[in-house]
């Protein structure tokens, strides 16, 4: 089997709790081309902002916000704190630098 990107999840999905013993058995390897299994943290930027997705010329940032959150798959795409760590990747402040010391 051989699966890209996001296609590696749904394959590994597929894996563990569809296909049957008898498809299984027929597995003799898999081929993982740029699979996101610890989540992309780009994929958080772009559920808070739409930020850097799609040009600006093509569609907002807004849109590109909005349409991301309607996407399941954005949502398996989030980093996973077994492969980042415990790490914050976003802070939400107040915007006032004085504030957050």
């Amino acid at each position: 089997l051989a699966a890209h990107s996001l296609g590696n999840l749904q394959l590994v999905h597929c894996l563990n709790r569809v296909f049957s013993a008898e498809t299984l058995a027929k597995v003799k390897a898999l081929v993982a081309i740029a699979p996101p299994f610890g989540g992309s943290p780009q994929v958080a930027r772009v559920l808070f902002s739409g930020a850097e997705m799609v040009s600006r010329l093509i569609i907002s940032d807004l849109e590109t916000r909005d349409f991301a959150r309607q996407m399941p798959a954005a949502y398996m795409l989030l980093p996973s704190e077994r492969v980042f760590g415990n790490d914050t990747i976003l802070s939400l402040g107040t915007g006032d630098p004085a504030a957050q010391e």
